[in-house]
């Protein structure tokens, strides 16, 4: 029954809380920079993400959020998490990708070096994992995110959007041609 969701009211980032699946909803948590993600792991671990580098944390459901310092100004749309200790975020401007080993103490900074936004990032394991970028762009990692190669994925110019897999070989991304048709890829 318990969810949480970010987004920008105004000038403002917000979080609001659900306690009764989604009937109402409360709104908890104001910052001065647009929230663009939200994780949890159960009902008092989470992060948030957004513009010019803003990484949240909180680990009483959402009652006290703390800033994690990124080193990075770039915008945060995407992070993913395997568990407590190992997570990743794409920065979108500065095409970089975010990782931690150890809960967010400390963030290394891994520069992609493409001309394209990033948008989101899957991994499956420690290991291998996907991030999806503007123009079509899908880029696989098989060593943690350290290095990465450009798949084709045929839909450029189009944006793809989001990613999911189930295993190494299975997975969908999602996007479309500057709103004008949409495509999903398996």
């Amino acid at each position: 029954n318990v969810g949480f969701v970010v987004g920008s009211e105004g000038n403002k980032g917000v979080i609001y809380k659900t306690t009764n699946g989604g009937n109402t909803w409360n709104r908890i948590f104001e910052t001065d920079y647009d929230l663009w993600d939200i994780y949890f792991f159960d009902v008092n671990n989470g992060w948030a993400s957004g513009k010019f580098g803003t990484l949240l944390k909180t680990t009483n459901g959402g009652i006290n959020w703390s800033i994690v310092y990124t080193n990075t100004y770039s915008t945060l749309p995407r992070m993913h998490w395997l568990d407590q200790n190992y997570g990743w975020i794409v920065g979108s401007e500065n095409t970089l990708v975010l990782k931690t080993s150890n809960g967010g103490n400390s963030w290394d900074i891994v520069d992609i070096n493409i001309f394209w936004w990033l948008i989101d990032i899957y991994f499956i394991n420690n290991n291998v994992g996907w991030v999806t970028a503007d123009n079509g762009t899908i880029l696989k990692t098989t060593n943690g995110g350290n290095n990465w190669n450009v798949l084709t994925s045929g839909t450029y110019p189009g944006n793809l959007r989001g990613i999911f897999f189930i295993d190494e070989n299975i997975g969908w991304a999602v996007g479309g041609y500057y709103d004008t048709s949409y495509v999903i890829l398996k």
